[in-house]
């Protein structure tokens, strides 16, 4: 019976061992990057939820005094916000007033309005965000935190005006006009017509509020700085410092991981390496061998 030869072996490719070793290189470089992630000027000095202490009493204490602290509990609005603009409370803990101005666009011979930023108004009629004083516990809220948390926002309506209020702004010459929102306009818009230029109809104003309520229970986790009742917010903290729930202390050292401290991934991204690596390794060896045996057969 005839010999039958035996099929060589299939020799790796080194296009397959170039991307072992680039796949080795990359996990590695993904993990020194990750353990360099302090000392990158962007993210020096940065603090995390691990770095606060959990307060469960959610009260001041004098050995937390200028320190980073954690603490659960209700937010509760202590007082409204007041628009100097208009001379008008409202009864929330963050407004946001809109503004927008008249303007005719002769190119297009129409009246338009157009939206006036924080910083870009005349006499006050500018955007501004009105905040009032939160609460969480015996702590109260610097106002930065505002922005932070997930209110539930609604346009202003007629009825978050006082009846005084109303008859006020119109005796000084404002109109109420409501749409898909409510206006506080200086001019009658059911005179203007969108065609026809009126001097004395450019320059004029109108304003619209958003009320942003409290959300859902209203309980939440916040993290800052300890400066006597006072809550300041923490601007080197590297996420939120607000979670609209609440946490014990199990609850909130369990979340409090910030994802480049994880030392799981980093174990899982080591392995990655060392597999691509050794795969590349032995590729090599495999190709060196074939390499061997075809110089001995000649």
């Amino acid at each position: 019976m005839a010999k039958t030869e035996a099929k060589p072996k299939k020799v790796p490719g080194k296009k397959s061992t170039i991307i072992f070793f680039a796949l080795a290189v990359f996990w590695a470089w993904v993990n020194i990057a990750d353990l360099g992630y302090d000392d990158d000027p962007d993210h020096a000095g940065n603090l995390y939820w691990t770095d606060a202490t959990y307060v469960e009493d959610a009260k001041p204490h004098p050995e937390n005094e200028g320190k980073l602290i954690a603490i659960s509990g209700k937010l509760v609005s202590t007082s409204s916000c007041y628009d100097e603009l208009v001379d008008v409370t409202f009864d929330a803990p963050r407004v946001d007033r809109h503004v927008e101005k008249l303007a005719y666009r002769s190119s297009s011979k129409e009246w338009v309005w157009e939206e006036v930023y924080a910083g870009q108004g005349v006499d006050g009629y500018e955007g501004k965000m009105l905040g009032g004083s939160l609460m969480v516990g015996d702590f109260i809220l610097s106002p930065d935190f505002t922005i932070q948390f997930g209110f539930n926002n609604v346009d202003a309506k007629k009825s978050d005006f006082s009846q005084e209020d109303i008859e006020r702004l119109e005796s000084e010459g404002y109109h109420f006009q409501n749409g898909t929102q409510l206006w506080v306009s200086q001019l009658d818009s059911s005179a203007l017509n969108k065609k026809k230029y009126e001097k004395d109809y450019e320059g004029s104003y109108r304003m619209r509020w958003t009320i942003s309520k409290i959300s859902g229970d209203g309980n939440v986790t916040v993290v800052g700085y300890q400066n006597g009742d006072t809550l300041e917010l923490c601007e080197d903290m590297d996420a939120l410092s607000v979670e609209d729930e609440y946490m014990d202390e199990e609850e909130f050292n369990k979340k409090a991981i910030p994802p480049h401290r994880n030392k799981g991934a980093a174990i899982m991204m080591w392995c990655f390496s060392a597999l691509f690596l050794i795969l590349g390794i032995r590729n090599v060896i495999l190709i060196r061998k074939a390499k061997a045996q075809g110089e001995a057969l000649k």
